[in-house]
């Protein structure tokens, strides 16, 4: 008979029936009569299969089979013969489900714990949350723990959260601890000792642990007992995604005291709530988004941007100069005989070709150059055979000449002759490229380290390399204004010397023709450096040429010639009277025809030939009736003239002999280069070799 009158059997309940004294309803709270802490029943006071108490759950921490069984050696002994039966009913909820301790910290009997809970007996700390009170000196019983623990029994510390107090006051028992955990304690996964481990431990203590009895809890449980809690396990609901706050426990057919995944430092459970999974995110996708380029129309907007592709595409394919720009090079050639000591007494044509854009013959390198259209061509002075060639099939050449030993060659683009490349003339090698602003019908005047375009507003000056050394007059991209000095005159003739460049300007506000001498270089190349300028007594002037300082004007009103100093003051006028066929335009090109010899500078009027000093630019003899300027061939002077050449004495003009040549019907002006022992003569668009 225990405290409230109920009777007591020795007998264990079947398994599934309701101790007397014990609450059926698992949701029923403790009676306020009991104290907290201590829970009372029939068998608890018969000795009938104690009780687990729910404070003992909460306060106790399982310790390791180690420990256990360091605690059994060396004690020597073997659990009590009041242990509680480890078959306890297998569907008993605990009472204390969601009993909140109070600060009274009452210990446990250990007598009234159940170490056998039954194997589907619900946590009775499953919403416990310990405070500073629960584990101020509490420590379990040294009989109270069972040794064998069910497999299915809920972890009565699923939802515990320890607290620095627990830590710091809680010791358990080695004895009340079970020394094989449960196996599938749902929310944790306690320590487990390893069968090894516990045999060692009773191996060192010297003794055995004695058989259990039949009030020390059989683990062999009857039969019925087993299926009972089978069943009751099997009843347990699914876990919700609502109810599911932490790791679900591992079920597991192995052995008793043996786990297959590592241990876990007590209270390292994540138990913090998971979100709730949201109802739209688990709905199915919609329907994808029409893609906007799916309609007609918009088709039809590719298919033109594609055909407006293709045809830009085509267009600048036409129009690519690399596409329509063809060469062959050519191994340097071999050497040309020696020339002769004398002008031979006949000379007979060797070849001719097509070379309307070289003003003057081109030979240089033992290579006759020619030009004409698109094509420019190195040929071999002899045969007239082609080397090698440079052609640009979409563009028109503006003009070809010679300076620094290579050929210049400059092509019509666009606006006007801006394409120029420069070629090796033995082997037809590009040597330097650029992009200019020349005007259409340009010359180049050579002076010998730089090269100047004509024009009738600008005029522009290169290198050697082909670099812009200086712009002078209306420049078409201005980018720093009031640089130029007179951007709106208009420009004549232009001769270069000594890196400076002479030219005659037409000024608006001007009575007379203007001459004005820069430099090929300054500073800044849109910025000239002007060494004079100088109003003339007359119009129509032409710069004939210029030797170091010194500049030679023509003043055709005035019949003069006149020659200008460094300062631009006048030095020497000589009377100049030439017929008006000669003087009535300014020359094509706005360059006169000039060629220079050892000895002196020869020009061509249109109707004769003077000759001029190199020291001092004055006139020194004139020849009536030549078609060009001389030049030395066969260490003499040669001029060309109707029917052939005349060999002059260069110190006084005397005529030497004449060699008849024979020009077919062509009777205009005739330039003339010589190239070893082959004389060249430029006439109009053709160019013929003789020997």
């Amino acid at each position: 008979m225990n405290d409230h009158g109920n009777g007591t059997d020795e007998t264990p309940p079947e398994p599934g029936s309701n101790v007397a004294g014990t609450p059926a309803n698992p949701d029923e709270r403790p009676r306020p009569d009991i104290p907290a802490g201590e829970r009372v029943s029939d068998e608890g006071a018969a000795g009938v299969e104690p009780r687990e108490s729910p404070s003992a759950d909460r306060r106790t921490v399982p310790p390791s089979a180690d420990s256990t069984a360091a605690a059994l050696g060396s004690a020597g002994t073997t659990p009590g013969p009041q242990a509680a039966d480890s078959a306890a009913p297998a569907d008993e909820e605990s009472s204390a489900e969601h009993h909140r301790p109070t600060s009274a910290g009452t210990a446990p009997d250990s007598q009234t714990a159940d170490p056998a809970a039954p194997a589907d007996e619900e946590s009775s700390a499953e919403h416990h949350r310990p405070t500073s009170s629960d584990s101020a000196g509490t420590a379990p019983g040294p009989e109270a723990a069972d040794s064998v623990a069910p497999a299915d029994e809920e972890s009565p510390a699923e939802h515990h959260r320890p607290t620095t107090s627990d830590s710091a006051r809680t010791t358990p028992d080695p004895q009340t601890a079970d020394p094989v955990a449960p196996a599938a304690e749902e929310g944790s996964e306690p320590r487990r000792a390893s069968a090894g481990s516990t045999a060692a431990a009773l191996g060192s203590a010297g003794s055995t642990p004695a058989a259990p009895g039949p009030q020390a809890g059989n683990p062999a449980a009857p039969a019925a007992d087993r299926a009972s809690a089978a069943g009751a396990h099997a009843a347990i609901p699914p876990v919700t995604p609502e109810e599911q706050t932490g790791p679900i426990a591992r079920v597991t057919d192995e052995p008793a005291g043996v786990s297959s995944t590592p241990a876990q430092p007590y209270g390292s459970e994540n138990l913090l709530p998971r979100p709730p999974v949201a109802a739209d995110s688990l709905a199915p996708p919609g329907k994808a988004r029409r893609s906007p380029w799916n309609r007609g129309r918009d088709r039809l907007i590719a298919g033109a941007i594609v055909v407006v592709v293709a045809v830009v595409a085509a267009i600048v394919a036409v129009n690519s100069d690399n596409l329509h720009t063809s060469r062959a090079l050519a191994d340097p050639p071999h050497a040309l005989p020696t020339p002769p000591t004398s002008v031979p007494g006949s000379m007979t044509q060797l070849w001719q070709a097509p070379s309307s854009a070289t003003p003057i013959p081109i030979g240089q390198a033992d290579t006759v150059t020619t030009a004409d259209g698109s094509e420019v061509a190195g040929r071999d002075p002899l045969t007239g055979q082609i080397r090698w060639h440079y052609t640009r099939e979409n563009l028109q050449l503006c003009t070809v000449d010679t300076a620094w030993g290579r050929v210049n060659a400059v092509y019509h683009k666009t606006m006007g002759c801006s394409e120029v490349t420069q070629l090796d003339p033995a082997t037809g090698r590009i040597t330097a490229q650029r992009n200019g602003d020349a005007e259409l019908g340009t010359r180049l005047v050579n002076d010998g380290s730089h090269v100047t375009t004509t024009g009738k507003h600008l005029l522009d000056t290169w290198r050697d390399d082909l670099v812009k050394s200086m712009e002078y007059g209306k420049v078409p991209f201005l980018q720093n204004a009031n640089k130029q000095p007179r951007p709106d005159c208009t420009y004549g003739t232009v001769a270069a010397a000594a890196d400076k460049i002479g030219v005659i300007e037409r000024c608006p506000g001007d009575r007379t023709d203007r001459l004005t001498v820069y430099k090929a270089t300054a500073e800044h190349e849109d910025e000239p450096k002007v060494t004079y300028t100088a109003l003339l007594a007359g119009k129509r002037a032409r710069v004939i040429a210029m030797s170091g300082d010194l500049t030679g004007v023509l003043l055709p009103d005035q019949k003069l010639y006149v020659v200008y100093g460094a300062d631009g003051s006048q030095k020497a006028a000589y009377p100049m009277d030439l017929p008006a066929a000669d003087t009535a335009n300014d020359p094509v090109g706005g360059t006169e025809a000039t060629t220079r010899t050892a000895a002196g500078i020869y020009w061509y009027s249109g109707s004769k030939t003077v000759a001029l000093s190199r020291d001092d630019l004055s006139p020194r003899w004139s020849l009536d009736g030549t078609l060009g300027p001389g030049i030395t061939f066969a260490t003499q002077l040669v001029v060309p003239i109707r029917g052939g050449l005349a060999v002059l004495n260069e110190m006084n003009g005397a005529t030497l002999r004449t060699v008849g040549i024979d020009r077919g019907a062509y009777t205009g002006p005739v330039r003339l280069t010589a190239l070893g022992p082959v004389l060249l003569e430029q006439r109009g668009p053709t160019l013929a070799a003789l020997r």
